[in-house]
């Protein structure tokens, strides 16, 4: 008999062979993850460094139009301003001035302005100052006539609804502003006081600063930077210089998509597709909502990890050609019958002891799989018997109430896929009670079987359950359910014919009865069903003994 060691032995050594291809897995593994790691950060340090220089003017405005909100604040006197036009007039012109020296400090700026609402002052009333492109010089600009647009003219005054709606500093999205013709970003903060909006103060960025510093990212070969709205939308990017909003991004922008629409960028490296290029890319959020995204296609990223593949290939290659032979030929000594043991160990450990299990070889594990064989044979005999017991009642011999829930709450299943179909049959003996006091429990016992032997008699070992003391029920699936009636008939003929025949007890058995079929629009679920032939059981229980009563009256009368 040649030993499983010896067998052993000889995989090892194709083992062996095996754990250089390991190695080398392991190898490639580690470099894999020290090139992707690398790539990634890499690509957060150029995003996290050029959103640093995108936030500096944008946190340059915010905090000039923060410092102009508070000089408002502290100096506006809302009563005057409302009553008194000679106030309002050097208000604004001082308002002039002092926007003047702040916009002038502020790298990145545009315009400036600080509106008031028409409704406490003049329709016009307000500051607006704008940068001349050629001399860079402030100008005052024509004040937008507010009540000649609607609410939702983004493009003409929702720099001034969208704050005050908001009712808080505001970092309106890019958009192109067609009082002074340019796309910008603006910052917006709505004055209020005592629950009355005063009007707003604010400050442009030319979106163009913003694609200036995105242009100027250089990463690997072609790596390149592009802004997106806080919304999804792309504002720059160097395939689309005027932006793309997010619905029109289909068929290869799929991918970048599903990856812009999502809150929150997350400090990770996203995977897709650009145009049919691979890509990899990570964004950065700035302080005014919108992102920064840096992207590189991915073979410029994967090509040390690929030359690696190559080398680590080609030697595996070589290793696994001797591995598969050796396990081939193994496979016929070993393999084979370890294989049949473990699907039968599955199928065992599923519940399924009808397995079959064949090994003709002579060594330790042709042992092993008779031992299995008579393992599992006990274990058959070991459960039938245990499950006999768990759902056996020992009394009747009938179906217990462990074996009824089981039942019930798969017909529950059944009902909820809508596949269910059966009839319920709920029983009770009647006196039982007045029976156990008159002559003792061991008689009310007899009585109890004798009921159980009929229900069985009569609808089937297999579908009868006690339930309780004296209450049975029957379920009834399949055939039994589209006879149910007929049944029904026979158990009440066959109570006929023991009474009939009872030479046992004093007065004649009786087993009141109820039914009721499932209705797939009425019946939520088993108990439902349940109900309804419980009610027809105490009702036909009610009639048994008034039956009985008259009968007894008619008894006494005759004598």
């Amino acid at each position: 008999m040649k030993s499983v060691q010896t067998k052993i032995l000889v995989l090892i050594l194709g083992c062996i062979l095996l754990s250089a291809g390991l190695f080398g897995g392991a190898g490639f593994y580690n470099a894999s993850t020290v090139v992707e790691n690398d790539s990634a950060q890499i690509l957060h340090l150029i995003c996290a460094q050029k959103a640093q220089e995108l936030n500096a003017p944008l946190r340059n405005i915010e905090q000039s139009v923060n410092i102009l909100y508070h000089y408002i604040d502290s100096q506006i006197d809302l009563e005057r301003l409302e009553t008194s036009e000679t106030y309002a007039y050097r208000f604004l012109e001082k308002m002039e001035e002092v926007s003047l020296n702040t916009v002038k400090n502020t790298e990145g700026s545009i315009a400036i302005y600080f509106r008031l609402n028409p409704e406490i002052s003049s329709p016009l009333s307000g500051v607006f100052l704008v940068k001349d492109e050629k001399s860079g010089e402030y100008y005052e600009h024509e004040i937008t006539p507010l009540e000649d647009y609607d609410q939702e003219d983004m493009e003409h005054v929702g720099w001034y609804y969208q704050p005050i709606e908001n009712k808080k500093a505001t970092w309106i999205d890019p958009y192109h502003n067609k009082n002074i013709n340019k796309k910008m970003i603006s910052y917006v903060i709505p004055i209020i006081k005592d629950r009355e909006t005063i009007g707003v103060v604010g400050m442009d960025i030319d979106l163009s600063v913003l694609k200036k510093i995105t242009n100027s990212v250089a990463v690997y070969d072609s790596g390149y930077a592009f802004l997106v709205s806080p919304k999804g939308d792309i504002v720059y990017h160097k395939d689309y210089p005027n932006g793309m909003l997010q619905e029109k991004f289909e068929g290869s922008l799929a991918d970048i998509k599903y990856i812009l629409s999502k809150p929150q960028p997350g400090e990770k490296i996203y995977d897709y597709n650009w145009l049919g290029q691979p890509r990899k890319m990570v964004l950065k959020k700035l302080m005014n909502g919108m992102r920064i995204g840096v992207t590189v296609p991915s073979e410029e990223i994967d090509e040390p990890k690929n030359q690696l593949i190559n080398q680590v290939a080609l030697s595996l290659i070589v290793i696994m050609a001797i591995a598969i032979l050796l396990t081939i030929h193994l496979s016929k000594m070993v393999v084979r019958p370890l294989k049949q043991l473990t699907e039968v160990a599955g199928k065992i450990s599923e519940g399924d002891l009808s397995v079959t299990i064949e090994c003709k070889t002579k060594d330790e594990v042709g042992v092993l799989a008779e031992s299995f064989k008579r393992t599992v044979k006990h274990l058959k005999q070991y459960i039938d018997y245990i499950n006999h017991l768990a759902y056996t009642d020992a009394l009747t011999n009938t179906q217990n109430k462990t074996a009824y829930t089981d039942r019930t709450n798969r017909l529950d299943l059944e009902i909820k896929e809508g596949s269910a179909a059966f009839a319920v049959i709920v029983l009770d003996l009647n006196n039982l009670k007045k029976m156990n006091d008159t002559y003792g429990h061991e008689y009310g016992d007899m009585l109890i079987v004798d009921a159980a032997a009929i229900i069985q008699k009569s609808f089937g070992r297999f579908s009868v359950y006690r339930i309780g003391g004296d209450e049975f029920s029957v379920i009834l699936t399949d055939e039994d359910y589209e006879n149910y009636q007929e049944l029904l008939k026979n158990f009440r003929e066959e109570i006929v014919r023991f009474n009939a025949g009872n030479k046992r007890y004093q007065t004649e058995l009786q087993i009141a009865c109820g039914a009721a079929v499932y209705i797939k629009e009425v019946d939520m679920n088993f108990g439902d069903v349940f109900r309804r032939g419980d009610k027809e059981m105490y009702e036909n229980k009610t009639m048994l003994k008034q039956q009985a009563k008259e009968a007894e009256q008619i008894v006494t009368k005759g004598n």
